[in-house]
């Protein structure tokens, strides 16, 4: 794949997600450049991840690198659970995500 511009991920249930090994499967959602950084032009831009529901996934729900403007926000994330991992991004915004308490800690 190439990179990406202007993609929201939006309204979504991501459940039991990021069991993959290997490569690729260090987050939910993983935005990976295909080259290196060069200090002044980012591979991947404006990504939105929104409003989304994220439930039994012991990994990180987000990596990024080589990306400018990301926006976690308005999601429900579950208890001890680190949200995400940035290298070489620029202008990011993490808000008003909500953390959830797992349906069978309820029992």
């Amino acid at each position: 794949s190439g990179g990406t511009e202007e993609v929201l991920i939006a309204n979504n249930l991501f459940d039991n997600c990021g069991y993959a090994r290997g490569e690729w499967g260090e987050a939910v959602i993983e935005m990976k450049p295909r080259k290196e950084f060069d200090g002044i032009n980012y591979y991947h831009g404006h990504i939105a991840v929104r409003n989304n529901f994220f439930g039994g996934s012991e990994k990180l729900l987000l990596s990024a690198a080589n990306t400018e403007n990301i926006e976690f926000t308005d999601n429900a994330v579950p208890r001890d659970t680190h949200i995400a991992a940035y290298k070489d991004c620029k202008n990011v915004t993490e808000s008003n995500n909500i953390t959830v308490i797992p349906p069978a800690e309820h029992e």
